[in-house]
């Protein structure tokens, strides 16, 4: 197949070049007569492995190679391609221009919660598919950080600090994209909370208000104003951060959070129901365990981590840049025929029982 591809590669151009809003990138270069490892051409199964950089960048974008040359995708990732999730996301981080296959160019996106964890990492990701972002969370120093760093990358960002609880903030974050941007396409809900945790019997009314207000009534108060902007452009795609806690099963002393994060697969289906007819798609992914500050203060210990990593089939938790791959597959058209759904993105933990 490789043989195939690089004549093709050949025959058709000495580069492929990909246009987004920010301009115009090489994604990767084809030389004519090359054969080094490294060097930009395609590699056959004779030739020297590729180094490492290239190999997670070429592994991150293959699918888009396929489909260029051959109007779908015909395989996996050849075996040289091969590179850890870790290596392999950081790796496209480092390349945002190179790598853009700007499935979300000419699209504006709204993350919340976007200051750190899956939110910071989807922000990054959507700026990097072509998406002019607007971010929204409670610290106004981490947004800033993160505008700087989209807009270093060749996006487009504008920041917005506030209160998910808030209506106005809800509101004002729409305007803010209409303002800057002219339209509203993606949001994704992804604020939240652990929120008060221990014995449901000693659990306080205040805190299991507040774990509700964030999670649960925060996102419906931002899809309401989210939804009705995308109805004038014609349709979009909300997504939220729910949980498989409460869905698969559950942990004891998270009755807040839990019931919170399965009120949004509520939220997604009715919302989905009601606007599909209007062309305005609703879903919600599911995490298992991700690697966040929020991970790391539930589980402060090696002997905790450890249990945690087990309950996943592949014995590992997530990075936020994994979960970000999966938010972006809603954003995108990859999805226009999925709504309603709760995707569950939990390394198997919904049905590993060892």
């Amino acid at each position: 197949m490789w043989q195939q591809i690089h004549r093709t590669a050949r025959r058709r151009t000495e580069a492929v070049r990909i246009r987004s809003k920010a301009g115009t990138f090489h994604a990767l270069a084809f030389g004519r007569n090359s054969g080094k490892a490294g060097s930009g051409s395609l590699p056959t199964d004779s030739r020297s492995e590729p180094d490492s950089v290239l190999c997670a960048q070429l592994c991150n974008t293959f699918d888009g190679f396929e489909r260029f040359f051959f109007g779908s995708r015909t395989s996996s990732c050849p075996r040289w391609f091969k590179v850890s999730p870790r290596h392999a996301i950081g790796a496209s981080h480092q390349l945002i221009g190179e790598t853009n296959m700007s499935r979300l160019i000419n699209k504006v996106a709204l993350v919340t919660g976007a200051s750190s964890g899956i939110g910071r990492a989807t922000a990054k990701l959507f700026a990097a598919e072509g998406a002019n972002v607007v971010i929204g969370a409670r610290r106004q120093s981490e947004l800033d950080s993160l505008v700087k760093e989209i807009e270093q990358a060749g996006g487009q960002a504008v920041a917005l600090a506030g209160d998910v609880r808030s209506e106005a903030y809800a509101k004002a974050l729409v305007d803010l994209a209409v303002t800057r941007f002219g339209q509203l396409d993606v949001a994704f809900n992804n604020a939240g909370t652990l929120g008060e945790a221990g014995a449901s019997t000693e659990v306080s009314e205040a805190g299991w208000n507040e774990t509700l207000a964030i999670n649960l009534t925060g996102s419906f108060l931002g899809a309401k104003h989210q939804v009705a902007q995308m109805l004038k452009n014609g349709g979009g795609s909300v997504i939220f951060t729910s949980t498989f806690v409460g869905h698969s099963f559950a942990f004891p002393g998270v009755a807040a959070y839990a019931a919170s994060k399965s009120g949004l697969i509520g939220l997604t289906q009715a919302l989905a129901a009601e606007f599909g007819p209007q062309g305005v798609r609703v879903n919600a992914v599911l995490p298992g365990a991700v690697d966040t500050d929020m991970y790391r203060d539930m589980n402060n210990t090696a002997e905790s981590q450890a249990f945690v990593t087990n309950l996943h089939a592949l014995k590992r938790v997530a990075t936020p840049e994994e979960l970000a791959r999966s938010v972006l597959y809603f954003a995108s058209d990859d999805s226009a025929f999925v709504t309603g759904t709760a995707s569950l993105v939990d390394g198997g933990a919904s049905i590993t029982r060892t």
